[in-house]
C-alpha cells in the first residue's frame, strides 16, 4: 500500500460491534505476527487482530508493506493465541503465543485439509479426564510444531485419515493417559516426535489405524506400554523406540503385515517387564535391525499365534529373564508361535536362558548367537517340534549349551558351533531329534569343541563349506555321540549322535633357518611358522625360550652365536577349536672359521726369508684324505650351495676322489691332472664351499678313472700340458697350476707339488 494522499482514507471498519480490517499476505503466512481471539464476520475461520508485534498494521510494522500515513487497527489473521476450534477448511493457523484451557479440550479441528504449526509454543490443559490437547475427526489434518501437555490425551486422532504429527513434544501426565493415540485413523503419518505418557501409554497405534508410518520417533511410558501398535496393521515403522520404565517397551498385539526397521524396544526395571514383544497373532511381519532390551523381563517375546514373521540382524539381551522367550501365552488357546524365521540373531540372559521354545514348531534359527552367563544357552520344550537350528554358536560356559525335554521331537541341528562349557553340549531326553543333515550328499554335522580341540579324535577328508574346516568320518571318537563325546553329549536313543562332525585338520609347523651350518660371526634367523591363527607357538634355543605369539603367524630370533651346537624347538598348545601342532626341532652349528693357508714354495714369507717347503717322505700308505687349507692366493669360484649339498655329502665325494687317484697310481697312471683338481676339491671343503668342493672331487675322480698309463706321456719335464679345472681361476691360480710340472724322483718316489701341497706318488716299475 503506498498511500500518498495521507490520512484522509480507512482502512477497517466497524462491524457487530468491532473492527474488521483487509486481509494481508504476510499477516495470514505468519511474517507478521497478528493474534485475534474471535471470529470474524468475513468469516473462512478468520479472526480479527487484536494484539501482536504487528498491531496495528501500519507503515512501522507492516514489514514496508505500508507507506505513508496509514493505519488497520483490525487486520483479519489466521494466527490464534487462545484455545478455540478450527472451523475453516483448507485453512493454516499459527499459534503466536502459548495457549492455556482448564478443564477442557484446547483445539478442536472441525474442518478438512487443517494445519496447525505452533510454532514451538506450547499448549497445555489442567490434567482432566477426557480432555485433549488436540483432537482432530477431520481428513488431512497437519499439526506440527508443538509443545503439548496435561492432557488426558495430547493428540487424539480419531478417524482421521491422512493425517500427520511433526516435530512435536507430547505428553500426558494423567493416571492410564496417552500422548497420541490414533483409532480408526488410516495413512497417517508421525514423524520426529517424543511422546510420552508416565502413567499411561507413549503412542498407541489403535484398531483400524492401519497403514500408519512412524519415522524418528519415541513413545515413552513409565508403568504401561512405550509404543503400542494394537489391532491394526500395514505400518511401515523406522529408526524409532518405544521404551519403558515398568511395562513393554515396544509391543505389536494383534498386528500384522508390518516393516520394522531399526525399532528398539527397551524395558528398564520391573519383573517380566518385556522390551520388545509381539502378542497374540501377530503375524507376517517383517522387522530388521531391532533391538530388544530387558532388566528383569525378556529382551523379545513371541506369544500365541505369533507366526511367519522374520527377524533379521536383531538383538535380545535380558539381564535375568531368558534373551527370547517364545511360545502360547498362559490361559490361551489357538496357534503356537510357529514359522518363525530368525537370521543372524543375538540372544543372551546373564542369569536365565538364551531362548527358550516352547510349543513352537517349524521355526528356523540361523548364523545365530545364543548365549547365557549362568543358564542354558537354548531350550525347546513343550512339544516343539520340526525346528531347525542352522550355522549358530550356542554358549553356555558353565551350564547345558542345548537342552531338549522328552516332549520336543525332529528338530534339526547342523553346522553349529558348541563352545566350551563344563556342561553338556546337549542334553536331549526326547532322542528323536538329529544332529546332522544331509546336503548335495553329504553328510553335514556340528562343531564340537573337545573335537577340535582334538580331545576327541576324529579325522576326515571332504571339505566342508567352512574355511579349513572338513567333515568326520573315522577315528575313535566317531560318531560323536552318548558313548565317544567323552560325557559331553546326552541322547535318550542309542542311534543319537553327529554323523558327520565338523573337524580341523592339527595346525602344522614349519622350522626354518638362513642356514643351519655357519661360521663363526655370521647373524643367523631361525623362523617358526604355524599354519593357524588361533594357534599359540613357542620358540626355544636350548630349552629357553625365545619368542612366542598367542595369534600364530611367525616367530624368529636373529642372532650372532658363538661356536657349538643349538637345539631349536618350536612347539605350541591346544585353543579354542585347535589341537597342538606337532613340535619341531633342529640344530644350528657354529664353526669355527678356517685357519689361513700356508704359504707357497718360493713365496715370501713376510720376513724376509724364502719359504721351502721341507723334503718330502715317501709314505708307506697314501695319505688319509683330510681337509687341507687351501692354496695360498688361490681363490676358486664359490657356488650358492643347497640343502641337499651338505657337509657330508661334499666329505664323501672328497674321499671317493682320493680313493681314485690311490687307485690311478697303483695302475701306473698319468694323474698329474687329477691330482690338481683333487687339491682345489680339499681347499673348498676347508673353506665350507661344500657345492663347489663336491663339483671339483667329482671331476678329479672323472680324471682319475680317465688317465693314461705313465709311459704314454713325455718325459719329466717336457710332460704334456696339466688339463685345468673346468671353473675359472685368477691369474694367481693359473701360477699354482704350472707349478704341478715340478717332478722330482727320490728314493723310488715320484713327488708332485702342486698348491702348496704334497702328494706323494709311487713311482711305476719299468
Amino acid at each position: 500500500m503506498n498511500e500518498i494522499n495521507g490520512s484522509s482514507n480507512y482502512y477497517n471498519t466497524t462491524l457487530s460491534g468491532h473492527g474488521e480490517g483487509n486481509i494481508y499476505s504476510n499477516v495470514i503466512n505468519g511474517t507478521v505476527p497478528v493474534g485475534g481471539a474471535n471470529l470474524a464476520v468475513y468469516g473462512s475461520g478468520l479472526r480479527y487482530g487484536t494484539n501482536g508485534r504487528g498491531m496495528p498494521y501500519n507503515n512501522s510494522t507492516s514489514a514496508s508493506k505500508f507507506l505513508g500515513n496509514v493505519v488497520d487497527y483490525a487486520p483479519l489473521t489466521n494466527q490464534i493465541q487462545v484455545c478455540d476450534n478450527i472451523t475453516a477448511a483448507n485453512s493454516p493457523y499459527t499459534l503466536i503465543a502459548n495457549a492455556t484451557i482448564n478443564g477442557a479440550t484446547c483445539f478442536n479441528i472441525n474442518a478438512a485439509n487443517a494445519t496447525l504449526d505452533c510454532n514451538g509454543y506450547s499448549i497445555n490443559g489442567s490434567n482432566i479426564t477426557s480432555t485433549y490437547g488436540i483432537y482432530s475427526n477431520q481428513f488431512n489434518t497437519t499439526i506440527r510444531n508443538c509443545n503439548i501437555s496435561t492432557f488426558y490425551i495430547g493428540v487424539y486422532l480419531d478417524g482421521a485419515n491422512n493425517s500427520s504429527i511433526d516435530n512435536s513434544n507430547i505428553s500426558s501426565t494423567f493416571t492410564s493417559g496417552l500422548g497420541i493415540y490414533t483409532l480408526g485413523a488410516k495413512y497417517n503419518r508421525i514423524t520426529n516426535t517424543f511422546s510420552s505418557a508416565p502413567a499411561g501409554k507413549g503412542i498407541q497405534i489403535s484398531t483400524g489405524s492401519d497403514y500408519a508410518t512412524i519415522i524418528n520417533t519415541t513413545g515413552n511410558s513409565g508403568t504401561n506400554g512405550g509404543m503400542w501398535i494394537y489391532y491394526s496393521s500395514f505400518h511401515n515403522i523406522s529408526n524409532s523406540q518405544g521404551t519403558s520404565t515398568s511395562s513393554y517397551g515396544f509391543r505389536l498385539e494383534g498386528s500384522s503385515n508390518n516393516t520394522v526397521t531399526g525399532v528398539n524396544g527397551t524395558s528398564s526395571t520391573t519383573s517380566n517387564a518385556i522390551g520388545f514383544y509381539l502378542a497374540l497373532n501377530s503375524s507376517n511381519n517383517t522387522i530388521t535391525n531391532c533391538i530388544g532390551t530387558s532388566v528383569d523381563g525378556n529382551g523379545l517375546r513371541l506369544t500365541t499365534g505369533s507366526i511367519q514373521n522374520t527377524f533379521t540382524n536383531c538383538v535380545a539381551t535380558s539381564s535375568s529373564q531368558p534373551g527370547i522367550l517364545m511360545g502360547r501365552q498362559l490361559g490361551t488357546s489357538g496357534n503356537d508361535t510357529n514359522y518363525n524365521l530368525f537370521t543372524n540373531l543375538t540372544a543372551s540372559s546373564g542369569s536365565s536362558n538364551g531362548v527358550i521354545l516352547q510349543s513352537g514348531s517349524n521355526n528356523t534359527f540361523t548364523n545365530s548367537t545364543i548365549t547365557s552367563t549362568t543358564g542354558v544357552a537354548f531350550v525347546i520344550s513343550l512339544s516343539s517340534t520340526n525346528n531347525t537350528i542352522i550355522n549358530s554358536t550356542l554358549s553356555a560356559p558353565i551350564n547345558t549349551s542345548l537342552l531338549v525335554d522328552a516332549t520336543s521331537g525332529n528338530n534339526l541341528f547342523y553346522w553349529n558351533n558348541f563352545t566350551n562349557t563344563s556342561g553338556l553340549y546337549v542334553n536331549d531326553t526326547n532322542g528323536s531329534n538329529f544332529y546332522n543333515t544331509t546336503l548335495a550328499g553329504q553328510p553335514a554335522g556340528n562343531i564340537w569343541f573337545n573335537v577340535m580341540n582334538g580331545s576327541v579324535s576324529i579325522t576326515g577328508t571332504v571339505l566342508s563349506p567352512f574355511s579349513g574346516l572338513y567333515y568326520g568320518a573315522t577315528g575313535s571318537g566317531y560318531p560323536y555321540n552318548n558313548s565317544t563325546s567323552q560325557s559331553k553329549f546326552s541322547c535318550n536313543a542309542a542311534s543319537c549322535g553327529d554323523y558327520a562332525p565338523l573337524i580341523h585338520p592339527t595346525p602344522n609347523i614349519t622350522l626354518s633357518a638362513t642356514s643351519w651350518s655357519v661360521q663363526v660371526g655370521t647373524s643367523t634367523t631361525v623362523n617358526c611358522t604355524v599354519d593357524n591363527s588361533q594357534t599359540p607357538i613357542y620358540l626355544y634355543r636350548n630349552n629357553a625360550q625365545v619368542n612366542s605369539s598367542v595369534a600364530g603367524g611367525t616367530i624368529s630370533e636373529t642372532q650372532t652365536l658363538s661356536i657349538g651346537t643349538y637345539n631349536y624347538t618350536c612347539n605350541s598348545t591346544s585353543s579354542q577349536n585347535y589341537s597342538a601342532a606337532a613340535e619341531q626341532s633342529s640344530n644350528l652349528i657354529v664353526t669355527a672359521v678356517p685357519a689361513p693357508p700356508l704359504p707357497q714354495p718360493g713365496a715370501n714369507n713376510g720376513g724376509g726369508s724364502v719359504y721351502s717347503p721341507p723334503a718330502a717322505q715317501p709314505p708307506t700308505e697314501p695319505p688319509a684324505v683330510e681337509p687341507q687349507p687351501p692354496a695360498q692366493n688361490v681363490t676358486l669360484p664359490m657356488e650358492p650351495q643347497s640343502e641337499q649339498q651338505t657337509l657330508e655329502s661334499s666329505t664323501l665325494a672328497v674321499k671317493d676322489a682320493g680313493a681314485a687317484l690311490e687307485q690311478a697310481l697303483k695302475d701306473g697312471k698319468d694323474v698329474s691332472n687329477a691330482a690338481w683338481i683333487y687339491s682345489a676339491a680339499k681347499d673348498a671343503l676347508a673353506n665350507g664351499n661344500y657345492a663347489e668342493a663336491e663339483k671339483l672331487a667329482r671331476e678329479a675322480a672323472q680324471l682319475a678313472s680317465e688317465a693314461k698309463d705313465k709311459g704314454a706321456s713325455s718325459a719329466a719335464g717336457t710332460s704334456e700340458e696339466i688339463k685345468k679345472p673346468s671353473t675359472s681361476i685368477t691369474p694367481a691360480q693359473e701360477g699354482a697350476f704350472v707349478g704341478l710340472g715340478a717332478i722330482f724322483a727320490i728314493g723310488g718316489l715320484v713327488a708332485i707339488v702342486a698348491a702348496g701341497i704334497y702328494f706323494f706318488l709311487l713311482k711305476p716299475q719299468k
